[in-house]
């Protein structure tokens, strides 16, 4: 009879143990399939958006500047984050993809179009994007 209620104790440890693991999976796992990006909105922070700033590039409250990249994104809490799948956009060869900024500096007086900046082709948007995105205009 001990070894049966050992065995018991142990399934309800085991039990239990699955259930925490399932709740975790709900509450805080993101998945995001091939051929998607996830745009993070951060509900609540300590730090707010400066004024007239859309993008958060530190962690404040709003649209975050990094996006998810296809795979599993662990402590996301649903409490917290809110995280919208979007299809990722792909630029055919020989073709060209127009960017347009809704953050950043705004455009110096007699331009039309922003200056040129040093990038690679926006492969990388950490360097690409977040080192130049306050200079953007």
């Amino acid at each position: 009879m001990n070894a049966f209620l050992m065995w018991l104790f142990v399934g309800k440890i085991a039990a239990a143990a699955a259930g925490l693991a399932l709740l975790y999976a709900w509450l805080a796992v993101v998945v995001i399939r091939e051929r998607e990006v996830g745009i993070v909105v951060k509900k609540f922070a300590a730090n707010r958006l400066a004024p007239g700033r859309l993008i958060a590039l530190h962690g404040e409250a709003g649209y975050q500047a990094d996006t998810l990249a296809p795979g599993v994104h662990l402590n996301l809490w649903r409490w917290q984050y809110r995280v919208t799948k979007v299809p990722a956009i792909a630029i055919a060869q020989g073709e060209i993809g127009l960017i347009m900024a809704a953050d950043g500096s705004p455009i110096s007086t007699g331009r039309i179009l922003a200056r040129a900046v040093e990038c690679d082709n926006f492969q990388d948007g950490r360097e690409d994007r977040l080192t130049l995105f306050p200079e953007w205009g």
